[in-house]
């Protein structure tokens, strides 16, 4: 279970954790020794006007808290050195929409509504700070294998209607190898009688000449 609560008496020894201000935009982060009331790494994000910080937190009723005071507060703080990294942006999109459609309330429990409302509703306290930063993201883990185990059926699917066709073009390759198969006869009986015509020019010609020959006994 997620210890870090205001109501924990055992003392936490000082975590080395990322420091980075709003004005740096975090672009570079440097490790730093937290102090003894504020021993835990966390990572710190206004809204609506989104800024966000990495810096050193005291403990709290739970592992992430959304305040209200001029603007939203959203601080989630972790438990082991150099645990804190910013917000994904998932957690931002979310935060930016809440802090600009939900009216404050002095009275409500505005992290009670926000995580109710998102869609780290069923994360349990271990891993809620993992998931509202960036370095894991939920998507990422659960959606992939999702996706593979999707492709595979249609992948498959795709290739059973492939194969009526190939039958088809087998068929019809088949069906080619038999014309072909028959081609040379049609060849041969047409090759018949152009064998002969060489025949027929000869025997045409003795003839031309046999009456050749004959006429002129008719004279004689």
């Amino acid at each position: 279970m997620f210890v870090v609560t205001k109501e924990s008496s055992l003392k936490v020894e000082p975590h080395e954790c990322h420091q980075c201000s709003t004005l740096t935009n975090c672009s570079q982060l440097i490790p730093a020794k937290c102090s003894d009331e504020q021993p835990y790494c966390a990572t710190v994000a206004t809204a609506p006007n989104y800024t966000s910080a990495l810096t050193c937190r005291a403990a709290q009723v739970s592992p992430c808290v959304l305040q209200y005071e001029k603007e939203y507060t959203l601080t989630c703080i972790c438990e082991t050195d150099l645990c804190n990294a910013l917000y994904n942006q998932r957690l931002r999109d979310e935060l930016l929409n809440f802090s600009t459609n939900f009216h404050a309330n002095s009275d409500a429990n505005f992290t009670e509504i926000f995580f109710k409302f998102s869609a780290l509703a069923n994360i349990s306290n271990e891993a809620i700070y993992e998931m509202v930063t960036a370095n894991t993201t939920a998507s990422s883990v659960t959606m992939t294998p999702y996706n593979v185990t999707e492709e595979l059926p249609r992948a498959e699917a795709l290739k059973k209607a492939t194969v009526p066709p190939d039958d088809d073009e087998d068929e019809s390759e088949g069906s080619g190898n038999t014309t072909d198969e028959s081609k040379p006869h049609d060849h041969a009986s047409p090759a018949a009688p152009s064998s002969y015509l060489p025949a027929k020019e000869n025997g045409a010609i003795s003839l031309s000449l046999n009456l050749f020959l004959i006429i002129p006994f008719w004279y004689w």
